[in-house]
């Protein structure tokens, strides 16, 4: 790490140096988080995650859940399935909307180099429960 002095002056016009530690770039910034539009049919008979529903805001990814759909387990139950869909772990999968609905907006905090091949797999068709 690095130091640079840097001055400056103040509005009464006092001078004054500080020092200020410069830390580099690193060139692996991290991953954008991805964002995708998630369809929920909550009460089936097991969970999967895969398929693809036309809604009228676009292609959503299809997730079955057998929770039902009662004070946030379907919602628990959505998390689990996608974060074992794209191997990642449940606190880096979030609803960032639609928490009371079917058509919910799913992020995925730091994803895997893979994850966006996965979600068009998963799309596709491709099931993984």
């Amino acid at each position: 790490m690095a130091r640079r002095i840097s001055g400056a002056v103040t509005a009464s016009g006092t001078r004054y140096w500080a020092a200020m530690s410069v830390v580099p770039r690193s060139s692996t910034a991290a991953p954008r988080p991805l964002r995708f539009p998630v369809r929920v049919r909550p009460g089936a008979r097991r969970t999967a995650v895969g398929g693809r529903w036309d809604g009228p805001g676009g292609p959503a990814l299809l997730v079955t859940v057998a929770a039902p759909a009662v004070e946030g387990k379907a919602n628990a139950a959505v998390t689990e399935a996608i974060a074992d869909a794209f191997g990642v772990r449940r606190s880096r999968v979030a609803i960032v909307a639609g928490h009371r609905g079917r058509d919910k907006l799913v992020e995925l905090e730091s994803p895997p180099p893979h994850a966006r091949e996965r979600l068009g797999e998963l799309l596709d068709g491709g099931n993984r429960s």
